[in-house]
């Protein structure tokens, strides 16, 4: 069994496990893969990014958009420059889309093609939000991610000075997720690096093993990135050194697909995405038996 390393911040974390695996598949989204080393090589270019947008400690970076490999990436850009990343759900209307926007005070935010209508729309009329980047292609209304890394890397784009990390601090904040609202706006609670650590210790301090890990272990995470439940347990797989497999969104086909196909051996869902996994014809011929353990939460379970 392998132990998730007690880590002060998630940019330490990434850093570790470039230098003891650097070959080994860190993330695993929509038929794109990349190696510890390259999620570190990756996401500290996209903090170069974030730094040559004016990205200082504290500032808010956005993500809208289905989950990609460049979710990740920007999650621990985040971390390396002190920003504080604000994961939108991307079935928000384009009100509720302004609202979070507006109240976290978003500068940089990171879009998908998908949803770029939207955050355009809501960048009109938003004069914090200052750079809009998307993650496939140039378009009038966003310049790519890689074409700023290109252009930050070979020197032709605007840098600023600045650290590769930034003080080993626990207390820093370093995601600010939003409430669902149900008895008003929703709310923005502001986590500290320690928040992605603290649950995890506690368990193993009391001998509870609910988030073991095992050498080769490939982690489904079934719920959104911009959820707190599988932001979290994203983050608790990378600290122990093993694959996260990110769905772009839960289709309960594609999740079993995906199982059978990375050979996945635990992960996270809600009850209801599990009920729809176990009803999919691939369930009832063994496409699920990689799989040792699966943590859920929203909700109780049934037989």
């Amino acid at each position: 069994m392998t132990t998730a390393t007690r880590s002060r911040t998630l940019g330490e974390v990434i850093s570790r496990e470039a230098a003891l695996r650097p070959d080994q598949p860190a993330v695993v989204c929509a038929g794109r893969s990349l190696t510890y080393r390259e999620l570190d090589r990756e996401s500290t270019r996209t903090a170069e990014v974030l730094r040559a947008a004016g990205v200082v400690p504290g500032a808010r970076v956005g993500y809208l958009g289905k989950e990609a490999v460049e979710y990740w990436e920007l999650a621990f850009a985040c971390a390396r420059t002190g920003a504080v990343l604000v994961p939108v759900n991307w079935r928000l209307t384009s009100q509720e889309v302004d609202h979070i926007l507006r109240d976290s005070t978003t500068q940089v935010l990171l879009v998908d093609e998908e949803h770029l209508p939207v955050a355009a729309e809501v960048r009109k009329g938003l004069p914090t939000l200052r750079t809009l980047l998307c993650l496939d292609a140039d378009t009038p209304d966003a310049e790519s991610l890689a074409a700023r890394k290109d252009a930050v890397s070979a020197g032709t784009g605007p840098r600023k000075s600045g650290g590769r990390e930034v003080p080993d601090d626990a207390e820093s904040p370093v995601v600010q997720i939003y409430t669902s609202g149900t008895s008003g706006l929703p709310k923005g609670v502001v986590l500290p690096h320690r928040s992605f650590f603290n649950v995890a210790e506690a368990m193993d301090d009391n001998g509870l093993d609910w988030l073991d890990w095992k050498p080769g272990d490939r982690s489904l995470i079934g719920l959104p990135g911009f959820h707190i439940g599988g932001l979290s347990y994203a983050m608790q797989a990378f600290n122990a050194g093993v694959t996260v497999v990110s769905l772009p969104a839960f289709i309960s086909s594609d999740a079993v697909r995906v199982i059978e196909e990375e050979k996945v051996t635990t992960g996270i869902v809600a009850p209801a995405m599990l009920e729809l996994m176990l009803l999919e014809p691939a369930a009832a011929r063994g496409a699920l038996g990689s799989l040792r353990k699966i943590v859920y939460g929203g909700s109780p379970i049934g037989e």
